[in-house]
């Protein structure tokens, strides 16, 4: 399927995506809602047992022990449920509120595989609200008779999260004396109005331009008032943004008018059309705000403050015959990137997209939606082609209006308005139900799901499922019962999209389009080295947060002080920190978790060096991974962040540990973290004739037998970190031997989110058969030795199933290397051994490296050595997917 972009247009009109009728739908037989109550907020019932599944080879005798800390209430073991699943059964009952917390708790913790609310189910009966019977477009799907989108199986699921923001690009907020539509009352957070005044008639009405009242003023127009001398009459002041609004997130269960696809959500009016509609570039602000991201002042207006609740999902249901702006795609395409899920309506103007330009229809990144009638086919007046994705019901669609004819009057009403306006929010609605019980998708997981659950057009449609037919009005009609229950079945994605690990960049050979040729000079002068990591190797060019490298310095000379490598996005500039320092003659390994900024990652290196990047992953937008532009917040050189400037350890490894308070550092919140991503440097050190090492780990839990950093004399070693926080919020860091300690930060871990993190613990090591494996050291001097395999799951606290990949500290130590160098390379062993290093080694040292790596189908993973060395694997946390 492809889509066409075009140059700027900047005047380029927007025109609202409807025609008003005055036809009823036919009453159709109502299908069985499910309700809790007459409300069906978890707020309104209880929870009186969890569900939990052990750990293997555990009780859940520690999780029932905490249960009762946190809630204050006795619990006891209660049901065997199978597998490793019982529940724990409480004395007194908690909210849904409470239990969520605890189960996210225990699983936070490492005391459960998993937990969850024992959520009540109770018999399906109709909502309250008197207009459904109107709502043909909600019930199910039953071929041409009703070609609903069976919203009510979509309802039976338990109760979502109610957090969901969905951006209605639009007329603005209808009010009267302050007041919501009675049946939007408290599904509504703050907008903006972005409606600036700028001919062709149009009138903002509120005279002013930017600003924070993103009230509906009305865009009732005088004939002749816009350009061309249009309209023809009086046209009354349309409530759009009103009825799409209701399409979304209308109270259900009130006794009142009509039932919204999410009640549970929150819609966030953003307005940009008036009378004689809007403008591209009002809209293009509008995206990029509605996204949480930053708008420059412009025209005259003020640059508004960030967006305190961004949107998850955009409604557009708006366009124009234009080209889709660079402008624009850019904004949609920087939403996406964000982590917004953008819906647009295909227009009303019975065009073939891939014939004539409409836009934003036509824009790429889109979820484009197309109007059905109630058999299914095609609304007349609804655009078409392949660059629309889904088609939704458009004809006669319910939903909340005003009576005013120019101004809001306190006549709250109902009225059918149709379109593809109408058909937009109904999709918009339906992704909003996917996210608020997956809130990791990403717009091609949504689309994806979208497109394979849809229902197929009915026989006679005038509609077709495949591009080569006349009329193609995308992959079916949008199934909310099927898209939900996609869910169940979803892998989802964790924190991390582990890929093959492969090379993506070698500046020796010019692997990756990079010249042949050393990065860096002793002056730091040297321009820095760009590469577009975004397509390469396997990461895909859109949706991408942050991305899993390891960077190799080799061939290195450095200056007498040292020096040093920094990787970090070319869009945000060069930051003061370090990922590699190196001193001449060395090769020198690191992880590195980098966000994606614009597509781009440069390289600084102060002395020089051949670079080498190996790619492990991605992380996605709204996974539970958020990027901070890398900054240091700890150094004890020069007291950053702590109260001395003094090196930590001693020879005997009894010195004070160092306690630092990562929550609330620079970039880091100081809630809802679970871990942080961290690059720890050991500088001017001093080590025993065994070795020195460093050893970060959360404070609450005592010091664990693991290491990060192995280091000698006057050696500076710098290694990735992925600590989880202790329940102050702080990491511990202890020194056998003595240095000072510098750490630099890039990201953080969502509690609950797509990483779970574990106590450190060592799972393996080759000197003393931990991790039952062999006592012998691994690899030999030709590379013909046979790999190390090792089932990383099962272990450490990370579970047997549900595992895509896990996160570690992998040591060499007891090295014996060729001239050359040895080096070691972690990977999945079912995809064979790829052309990739994750530790370099000479003789007799001892190196350390963090190494996040995929498991394979039965929870493997493989070590090859060229060279030998004992290995030790220390474990910090796994990122769920497969089922091995």
């Amino acid at each position: 399927m492809t889509r066409r972009t075009g140059m700027t247009v900047v005047g380029a009109m927007l025109s609202i995506g409807f025609s008003v009728l005055s036809l009823h739908p036919v009453a159709a037989s109502v299908e069985q809602l499910p309700s809790e109550t007459p409300s069906d907020t978890p707020g309104d019932t209880t929870i009186t047992s969890l569900i939990v599944e052990r750990l293997p080879g555990r009780t859940a005798l520690a999780a029932q022990s905490v249960v009762e800390d946190i809630v204050d209430v006795e619990a006891r073991r209660g049901k065997q449920l199978g597998e490793r699943f019982e529940t724990i059964v409480l004395d007194e009952p908690i909210t849904v509120d409470e239990a969520e917390e605890v189960a996210k708790s225990l699983e936070r913790d490492g005391l459960v595989v998993s937990a969850s609310p024992d959520y009540p189910r109770y018999a399906s009966v109709a909502p309250n609200d008197p207009e459904w019977s109107n709502q043909w477009s909600l019930r199910a799907f039953n071929g041409s008779t009703n070609a609903g989108i069976g919203v009510e199986g979509a309802w039976t699921s338990v109760p979502g999260a109610n957090d969901v923001v969905v951006a209605v690009i639009d007329t603005g907020r209808p009010k009267f004396n302050g007041n919501d539509h009675p049946d939007m009352n408290g599904n509504v957070v703050p907008g903006y109005d972005f409606m600036t005044l700028s001919g062709g008639g149009r009138d903002p009405r509120d005279g002013n331009g930017w600003d924070a009242n993103e009230t509906d003023e009305g865009d009732w127009e005088t004939a002749g008032q816009c350009a061309g001398g249009a309209p023809a009459s009086n046209q009354n002041s349309s409530w759009h943004g009103s009825h799409v609004a209701g399409i979304i997130a209308a109270e259900s269960n009130n006794g009142l008018g009509i039932a919204g696809i999410n009640p549970r959500a929150k819609v966030q009016h953003i307005r940009i059309l008036g009378a004689c509609g809007g403008i591209t570039s009002d809209e293009i602000a509008a995206i990029r705000w509605a996204a949480g991201l930053p708008v420059p002042a412009q025209n005259g207006n003020a640059a508004p403050p960030i967006n305190p609740t961004p949107a998850k999902v955009i409604n557009l249901s708006l366009g124009g015959e234009s080209p889709c702006s660079d402008a624009e795609q850019a904004a949609i395409n920087a939403a996406v990137n964000a982590g917004s899920i953008v819906v647009v309506a295909a227009g009303n103007s019975s065009l073939d997209l891939d014939v004539n330009d409409y836009a934003p229809a036509n824009c790429n990144n889109v979820i484009t939606v197309a109007a059905t009638t109630q058999n299914g086919s095609r609304l007349s007046q609804s655009n078409y082609g392949s660059t629309v994705e889904i088609a939704a019901p458009g004809n006669a669609i319910r939903s909340t209006m005003n009576a005013g004819t120019t101004t809001t009057t306190s006549s709250w009403t109902y009225t059918d308005k149709s379109g593809t306006s109408m058909a937009t929010p109904i999709v918009a609605g339906v992704v909003s139900l996917m996210l608020s019980y997956q809130p990791t998708l990403t717009f091609v997981d949504a689309r994806y799901i979208l497109q394979q659950s849809a229902s197929a057009f009915p026989g006679g449609s005038t509609c077709g499922s495949s591009p080569s037919n006349t009329v193609f009005c995308g992959d079916g009609i949008v199934n909310a019962t099927g898209a939900l229950q996609a869910l169940t079945n979803y892998n989802r994605r964790g924190a991390l999209v582990d890929i093959t690990p492969n090379r993506v960049l070698d500046t020796r050979d010019g692997t990756g389009g990079v010249p042949r040729e050393r990065v860096g000079n002793f002056s730091g002068t040297a321009n820095d080295l760009r590469f577009r990591v975004l397509g390469a190797g396997g990461v895909p060019n859109l949706g991408v947060a942050a991305v899993s490298l390891n960077v190799t310095a080799t061939q290195t000379s450095a200056p007498d002080e040292g020096g040093y490598v920094t990787v970090y996005p070319c869009s945000t500039g060069r930051p003061d920190v370090s990922n590699i320092n190196f001193t001449s003659g060395q090769i020198v390994p690191n992880a590195v978790i980098l966000s994606a900024g614009s597509g781009e990652i440069c390289f600084h290196v102060y002395g020089s060096a051949h670079l080498i990047v190996d790619v492990y992953g991605w992380l996605p937008f709204g996974a539970g991974f958020t990027t901070v532009t890398p900054n240091r917040v700890m150094d004890t050189r020069n007291g950053i962040g702590v109260a001395n400037v003094a090196r930590v350890g001693n020879f005997t490894g009894t010195a004070p540990d160092l306690a630092f308070t990562v929550l609330g550092a620079d970039g880091i919140p100081t809630s809802d973290v679970s871990a942080v991503s961290l690059n720890v440097t050991a500088t001017q050190t001093s080590a025993p004739n065994e070795g020195g090492y460093v050893t970060v780990y959360p404070c609450a839990v005592g010091r664990p037998d693991v290491s990060n950093i192995n280091f000698t004399n006057g050696q500076i070693t710098a290694n990735m970190v992925i600590v989880p926080v202790d329940i102050n919020g702080r990491i511990c860091l202890h020194v056998f031997g003595a240095a000072h300690l510098i750490i630099d930060v890039n990201g953080w871990f969502t509690t609950g989110a797509g990483f779970t993190t574990v106590d450190p613990s060592r799972i393996m090591d080759t000197r003393d058969g931990t991790g039952d494996v062999t006592r012998a050291r691994v690899g030999n001097f030709t590379g013909t030795g046979t790999d190390l395999v090792f089932t990383a799951v099962g272990r450490g606290g990370v579970p047997a199933t549900g595992v895509s990949a896990v996160s570690l500290n992998v040591t060499a130590t007891e090295t014996s290397a060729p001239n050359v160098g040895g080096y070691v390379t972690v990977y999945p062993c079912d995809t064979g051994r790829p052309n990739v290093s994750n530790i370099n080694f000479r003789d007799r040292q001892i190196v350390a490296n963090a190494v996040t790596v995929p498991v394979d189908g039965s929870g493997r993973i493989c070590l090859h050595v060229y060279g030998s060395a004992h290995l030790i694997i220390d474990v910090n946390g796994w990122f769920p997917g497969d089922t091995p």
